[in-house]
């Protein structure tokens, strides 16, 4: 067996006292990056390369079997099934779901972390709180699972414990956990889901990177196609005349004079649709309460980044309930690139 197979049984195995360093030969020294020797160097840089793919195939096989289903835009990683992988791995599976997920721009230093080590420790010690299988026996005996809270440690990116016992579930989102068997809550069967954490909070209410309430009326009263990239996450796709199409059979004519309806205090905007964060167009009524809102973000903060129901006339296409004639797609991946 070669060296690099070898590392690879070890990391698919699991085993416990396996760092992510190859054997050396004792007759002969490490070879020196920093010696003026141009086959030294390559030879480090292919040992490198060689131990970067062991890591990610490793990644690549815990992802595949510890992967639960969840609403589109999340990450849900079970942790029940079996021992943590190594260290190294387990730094390398954060990474992947925190870059996943996060609103800041795919693979940037802000969407990991910083690859701060306060930050992957405190990630990947939530995440699996044993190392050998008398601590997870412990734990599962126990019932540890019911003590764990929802954190933030970086990226934006918040993790919530499954079962959804710290999820709350609305009218919208039960049919989603109805439909994903790995949301449903078990005994045995526990792990974490990773969303993209709301800016809302009072704390971090002014805090977004990205612009998260979008007024598209213009492009859809120009009924040229057009597309938004929203939340540096999803792709929102929009042909020509959609308006039309969106607005179609939606209205009564004594609601509107027009169809589609028109009006200084009208406005078509993109928002988040609910707490999974994914998009929704809405048409909204910015003069609800009787003071015209001229600033986007002033009426956002005020609704919590989505319009109510009580200045929302029209719930356009989302996520959970599409439309033919505007195509939403989450943009990110969870593979190396």
């Amino acid at each position: 067996m070669t060296e690099r197979n070898r590392i690879r049984a070890l990391l698919t195995t699991g085993e416990r006292n396996f760092g992510l360093v190859r054997a050396q030969n004792p007759l002969r020294p490490p070879p020196d990056p920093l010696q003026p020797s141009s086959t030294s160097l390559y030879n480090f840089v292919q040992e490198y390369n060689a131990l970067r793919d062991d890591v990610d195939h490793a990644v690549e096989e815990y992802l595949l079997n510890h992967t639960g289903d969840s609403p589109v835009g999340t990450y849900h990683l079970i942790t029940s099934n079996g021992l943590p992988p190594p260290l190294v791995v387990r730094h390398a599976v954060v990474l992947r779901i925190l870059r996943y997920v996060s609103p800041f721009p795919w693979g940037s230093p802000d969407a990991e972390a910083h690859r701060q080590l306060a930050s992957l420790t405190q990630i990947t010690n939530a995440l699996w709180p044993y190392e050998t299988q008398a601590e997870l026996d412990r734990f599962l005996q126990l019932d540890l699972a019911k003590t764990r809270r929802r954190f933030a440690a970086g990226g934006l990116v918040l993790w919530q414990p499954t079962p959804t016992l710290g999820i709350p579930i609305t009218q919208r989102t039960s049919q989603i956990v109805a439909k994903n068997s790995a949301l449903v809550p078990s005994r045995t069967s526990f792990g974490w889901l990773a969303q993209r954490q709301p800016p809302y909070n009072r704390k971090y209410r002014d805090h977004s990177p990205n612009e998260i309430t979008i007024d598209i009326t213009a492009q859809l009263f120009s009924r040229k196609p057009f597309r938004i990239v929203w939340d540096l996450r999803w792709l929102l796709e929009f042909p020509e005349g959609a308006i039309d199409s969106l607005c179609k059979d939606r209205f009564k004519k004594a609601e509107y004079r027009e169809i589609p309806p028109t009006g200084e205090h009208l406005r078509y905007l993109i928002t988040p649709a609910n707490q999974w964060w994914q998009p929704a167009v809405v048409l909204a009524d910015l003069c609800y309460g009787g003071e015209k809102k001229t600033d986007l973000q002033e009426y956002s903060r005020e609704a919590k980044w989505r319009p109510t129901a009580k200045n929302v006339h029209l719930a356009l296409p989302s996520v959970t309930r599409p439309h033919p004639g505007v195509k939403m797609t989450f943009i990110r991946t969870i593979d190396v690139i």
